[in-house]
């Protein structure tokens, strides 16, 4: 028999895509690996019984979750995958673009697991109907109801790396030279951000919209505190994202990504929470 562990890196990333959570997604493989080896089930394809094991765990843990979400003190962001900005392009079996990620909170979690397991693996949906527990024709449903909650595939996740560095960079500037101006060329006009802080740290309780609250929230946190902080340019989840750190610790304060329509910002992500800052 081959190593199972060669499943794991996919085990990992339907497990993170489906929870959002980095620790939570890693305990859950452990588990599904430790089962296998205790049991050692006889099965013909162990990738798919181990996908499927997987698949079941994290619907369940899921449900739990959301129930801790709803009194998540401010907007809940997932965990963000940081890695070097030299790391390799983006392939299958990645996590998901970040922005996507957060949108995946308006389904429930077989949506949720059946939506990933179509649009981010290409699982048919006869092996989908299997790991949700749904017949067949049920699975083609939930996903197509999925993708009518998400309201539609936004054209903007396809905007290229360099656009997505380009503004990234350009917002970054603006920001330190408290350009007004600049910031307005470069946010569209119904730009969103959101600022995680899961009530252990200052970020805004509610997600910002529009050009000119943001930059009134931005001026008020940034006027006497940007001095402090160094910033490193990283991918998170695989796309332009920046850390803030504290000159003074070395510490890491926030993670920051955006989404794009390839022209100006439309998403605004600021990661704040200690418990999701783990480099």
């Amino acid at each position: 028999m081959k190593d199972i562990y060669q499943h794991r890196p996919l085990l990992f990333s339907i497990a993170y895509d489906i929870l959002g959570e980095v620790q939570e997604a890693e305990d859950i493989v452990q588990d599904v690996l430790e089962i296998w080896f205790t049991k050692q089930p006889e099965v013909q394809f162990p990738k798919a019984y181990l996908s499927r094991s997987v698949v079941n765990k994290c619907i369940d843990r899921l449900r739990a979750l959301k129930k801790e979400r709803e009194v998540y003190k401010g907007p809940w962001l997932p965990v963000p995958i940081v890695s070097e900005i030299s790391a390799d392009d983006r392939q299958s079996g990645d996590p998901l673009p970040y922005a996507l990620l957060t949108m995946l909170e308006k389904l429930n979690p077989v949506e949720r697991a059946a939506f990933i397991l179509r649009h981010a693996f290409d699982f048919p949906y006869s092996e989908i109907s299997e790991m949700c527990n749904v017949p067949e024709e049920n699975a083609r449903q939930i996903v197509h109801r999925a993708q009518e909650k998400l309201q539609k595939p936004r054209t903007r996740y396809e905007a290229s790396m360099e656009e997505r560095q380009r503004l990234l960079n350009a917002f970054l500037d603006a920001c330190a030279r408290q350009d007004v101006t600049a910031l307005k060329e470069i946010l569209h006009k119904d730009v969103v951000m959101y600022s995680d802080g899961g009530g252990k740290v200052n970020a805004a309780v509610v997600p910002v919209h529009g050009p000119d609250k943001i930059i009134n929230f931005l001026a008020n946190v940034l006027r006497d505190s940007l001095h402090k902080f160094e910033l490193k340019t990283v991918l998170v989840n695989g796309s332009a994202g920046a850390l803030l750190i504290h000159k003074a610790t070395g510490q890491t304060d926030t993670i920051c990504t955006l989404e794009t329509d390839g022209q100006r910002i439309t998403g605004l992500y600021f990661v704040r929470n200690p418990e999701k800052i783990s480099l």
